[in-house]
């Protein structure tokens, strides 16, 4: 009983000499990051008054961000969403993005998008991710690829997703799925399923077993 109580006391004693210790980094990446993080919400709204541009309650945009709309796009993070280094996002046309609340993007992220793009709440995006809806046209030998135009699809990224570092996601992510690092979603991934590899195949799946034949139909996947 003594003991508990020594130590209790003396892991209080460490914590009164420590606080002072904090208050820069405290003051550095709590109140100032904090008041950068609202003069950038605040320069992306003022810049894109032609847009519909929305952050929710404790969206936290970090430096680097970026947000590039020509036309009459669309951006909407829901709250709690945290941007945190070096984030560009472009969205062009009539193009959408919607970000459900407490998503987070670690950093060097990049968005391009001239369609939809939706991912649900919860999700992870690791460092170095590419998230695109199309690909350039380039069968035609005759004139350019870059002047042949794209194919584009709509994007659905669901709810507690994760991917990691340095992916290329060009098409649907479920509910629940795990993108191992490096891999190139070419495919539509199930809901909890882990997928890997360039381009990712489904190697996993950890959803209820009950559940496994609905979840997997419609997909060509054997696991």
């Amino acid at each position: 009983m003594f003991s508990t109580i020594r130590t209790r006391l003396a892991g209080s004693f460490r914590s009164l000499i420590d606080e002072p210790r904090r208050i820069p980094w405290k003051f550095r990446y709590g109140l100032l990051a904090h008041a950068a993080s609202g003069l950038r919400r605040s320069h992306a709204r003022f810049t894109h008054l032609h847009t519909n541009v929305q952050f929710g309650e404790g969206v936290y945009l970090g430096p680097g961000f970026a947000l590039r709309i020509l036309e009459h796009g669309s951006l909407v993070l829901g709250n709690g969403v945290q941007v945190r280094r070096n984030f560009l996002c472009e969205i062009g046309g009539n193009g959408s993005v919607k970000v459900g609340d407490g998503c987070v993007f670690t950093g060097m992220v990049l968005i391009q998008i001239s369609t939809v793009l939706e991912i649900g709440p919860d999700t992870h995006i690791g460092q170095g991710c590419v998230i695109v809806d199309g690909n350039h046209r380039f069968r035609d030998y005759r004139v350019h690829w870059n002047e042949q135009g794209y194919d584009l699809r709509p994007i659905r990224i669901g709810s507690g997703a994760a991917i990691h570092s340095n992916c290329i996601v060009a098409h649907n992510v479920g509910d629940r799925a795990v993108i191992g690092a490096n891999s190139v979603v070419l495919k539509p991934i199930p809901p909890y399923c882990i997928a890997v590899g360039a381009p990712a195949r489904v190697v996993v799946y950890f959803g209820p077993p009950e559940e496994k034949a609905d979840l997997l139909a419609g997909y060509n996947v054997d696991v």
